[in-house]
């Protein structure tokens, strides 16, 4: 029982350390999409868990992107001292970045996981559906900078 709380401890500690700009960008466009969607009544047939599946695939390259990356290194060379919102303690760039990877990772396999839950229930969720697309993008577009950043910085 001590453990599972110090788990639930950490991944609150990642994503409260993590960008949180970099979560905003795919909550704005779910909203807008979603405004989109039902007003224009725009449910089609289409197969949920079809999507559900690619997203999941989508997710399965994402991790595999992490070995792309050198984060311990990363941590060590991104210096720039930066301050959380919120929070008086100040970490390094670096720090922030992969805390904000890995925050990124852990709300996709939440999603993930919680639409097929909701599925085995019998529910289906379009916003939630439209917001693991999102992540999956935003997540697959933070990785890329990132790692292309450390490529260059490394130079």
């Amino acid at each position: 029982m001590k453990v599972t709380f110090g788990i639930i401890k950490n991944m609150f500690r990642i994503h409260f350390i993590s960008y949180k700009a970099v979560h905003l960008i795919p909550i704005f466009i779910t909203v807008a999409l979603s405004l989109y969607v039902f007003h224009n009544s725009l449910r089609q047939d289409f197969n949920y868990v079809d999507m559900l599946n690619s997203i999941g695939i989508l997710t399965a390259f994402y991790l595999f992107g992490m070995e792309k990356i050198d984060l311990e290194d990363m941590m060590k060379r991104y210096t720039l001292k930066s301050k959380p919102v919120f929070s008086n303690k100040i970490y390094k760039q670096g720090t922030r970045m992969v805390y904000t990877y890995y925050s990124l990772m852990l709300t996709q396999v939440f999603l993930i996981g919680l639409q097929y839950i909701m599925f085995i229930l019998g529910c289906e969720s379009i916003v939630l559906l439209i917001l693991s697309i999102c992540y999956m993008v935003v997540s697959i577009i933070f990785a890329v900078l990132c790692w292309h950043g450390y490529l260059i910085m490394k130079g």
